[in-house]
């Protein structure tokens, strides 16, 4: 099944924001912290690591909308993170 540059385009962006709202989620993560109500630090670890390791990839491929969705997850990755050892 072959799929049209317009469908591989569609999916492209749909995909791009859906990762960028995944990844805002770990901001909800950080308030929790920073309320007292901890979660699991795993999930905020391991987002961390896999966007760093992906951000790698997207720059040396040239790959900007994979590098900018992943650089948002770096950062508030870090952030909720960083809030649980508050």
């Amino acid at each position: 099944m072959k799929i049209n540059q317009k469908t591989i385009k569609a999916i492209w962006r749909l995909g791009s924001v859906l990762a960028i709202i995944m990844f805002l989620s770990q901001l909800e993560i950080a308030y929790l912290n920073i309320q007292w109500v901890k979660g699991p630090i795993v999930i905020s670890i391991s987002t961390f690591f896999n966007c760093i390791l992906w951000s790698i990839y997207a720059y040396s491929r040239k790959d900007r909308p994979l590098f900018s969705c992943n650089v948002v997850g770096v950062f508030t990755a870090l952030a909720a993170t960083i809030t649980y050892f508050l």
